[in-house]
């Protein structure tokens, strides 16, 4: 990814700090995996190998100044139809968990969310764009083989 960023002249950062007031009522430091930086404002990302951890990740890409966020799963075994309900049941937990935990409409505002699932083995992705991170549906996601 970094490669093609550079290829592209985009200015990234890996582990970027970033500031996000859910983390801080948490005591810790936010970073993301990586932080796109664009005339208008950043992107920020999360790639991810298990769902299990993904409930730290949407407090600070919620609260985050960014102007979009995205998650890249990575599933590398076989049978994602029997995971694929697991998996995504774990993104709208951790999602709403976020959203009642946290005072967040504001933040949330006009902010768009990927969703990217590679299932490595089987040769299929996953995905959506939610333009509005607001009104997020897990269940509804596109399929590509390659």
């Amino acid at each position: 990814m970094c490669e093609v960023l550079s290829s592209q002249e985009k200015y990234h950062m890996i582990e970027c700090p970033i500031y996000s007031p859910a983390q801080k009522l948490l005591h810790r430091a936010s970073f993301t995996d990586l932080s796109i930086f664009l005339r208008n404002g950043i992107i920020d990302i999360e790639f991810k190998k298990s769902p299990s951890d993904i409930k730290r990740d949407f407090p600070k890409m919620l609260s985050s100044k960014s102007l979009g966020c995205a998650s890249f799963y990575f599933f590398n075994g076989k049978k994602i139809d029997k995971q694929l309900p697991l998996i995504k049941n774990r993104y709208k937990e951790a999602y709403e968990a976020t959203l009642s935990s946290f005072n967040l409409p504001n933040m949330i505002k006009n902010k768009w969310y990927i969703f990217f699932l590679l299932a490595y083995e089987e040769k299929r992705i996953f995905y959506n764009l939610f333009d509005d991170i607001d009104r997020l549906d897990f269940s509804i996601l596109q399929e590509k083989r390659v």
